[in-house]
């Protein structure tokens, strides 16, 4: 069997069965460590994430406590769990009506390290900034501890299925190698004529940067401003150098779907945002 980082669990991972032995996972993580050795695939720069997943995988299934909430993880009825929080939600809200309306939006795609990912579709993308408020956040945060009994947090995405969320992380994947590579110096940095690009790496580090303050609105409101005033400057130098007013908007339209996609909003609300810049 070949193991891949985007596997759907720890034993998937590793190749093991749910009953393996603690001996049995240290072999296993050898093997696939042995495998992946930096020194034989200084070419193949997607191995440092490989071999980050393993070793994860590793810590979680070699140490009995962890290993104990993750199969309990494992076994959560992921609709069953969101119906609970949905219906508890409910009961202690009597001032969020659109976040009502949010959390029962919400689709439950995935648990990854105890982080509970959230989908919300096209027509509903509108309502994530009330899934992400502080007050809201800590009371679906205390919901999905007491019903699942563990501590999971939770993040929202632009999507309704399992291939969004995927699709997600593997472009977050692949960004994230880029910028090691660019500052280990095994690409080059992106030339002058694609400043474009250099936007987009810059939001991309912005948004990495925030880390839990993603769940901010104030933080996030500071992320929104910004970027869009870095989209305006870079709009401005690539009419400097002479690019056409349709390649231009084209460009905006694409970074500000990015963005959206971050902020899990709706396009059109960052688009007028950005005229009023």
């Amino acid at each position: 069997m070949t193991q891949t980082a985007s596997q759907s669990n720890y034993y998937d991972l590793l190749g093991l069965s749910r009953t393996a032995t603690a001996a049995e996972v240290q072999l296993a993580f050898r093997r696939c460590a042995l495998a992946l050795d930096p020194a034989r695939n200084a070419d193949k720069p997607e191995v440092a994430a490989q071999l980050r997943a393993f070793t994860r995988a590793n810590q979680v299934l070699s140490d009995p406590a962890q290993r104990a909430q993750y199969d309990a993880m494992l076994a959560i009825d992921l609709s069953a769990l969101w119906g609970q929080v949905d219906a508890r939600f409910f009961a202690q809200t009597t001032r969020y009506t659109q976040a009502l309306d949010a959390v029962r939006a919400a689709i439950p795609l995935a648990v990854e390290e105890m982080v509970l990912v959230l989908g919300l579709a096209t027509e509903h993308a509108h309502l994530s900034s009330y899934l992400v408020g502080t007050d809201v956040g800590n009371l679906i945060r205390r919901l999905l501890a007491e019903v699942s009994g563990q501590p999971l947090t939770y993040r929202v995405i632009n999507g309704a299925t399992r291939h969004d969320w995927e699709t997600l992380k593997a472009d977050e994947e692949a960004g994230r190698r880029h910028r090691e590579a660019l500052q280990a110096g095994r690409v080059a940095p992106p030339p002058v004529g694609t400043v474009w690009e250099s936007c987009q790496e810059s939001l991309n580090r912005a948004w990495e940067g925030l880390g839990p303050r993603s769940a901010s609105p104030l933080a996030r409101a500071q992320f929104v401003q910004a970027s869009l005033k870095d989209i305006a400057r870079t709009a401005q130098r690539a009419r400097a150098d002479g690019a056409t007013d349709e390649a231009v908007t084209h460009q905006i339209d694409r970074l500000l779907a990015r963005l959206a996609g971050l902020l899990t909003l709706d396009p059109a609300i960052l688009a007028l945002a950005y005229l009023r810049e």
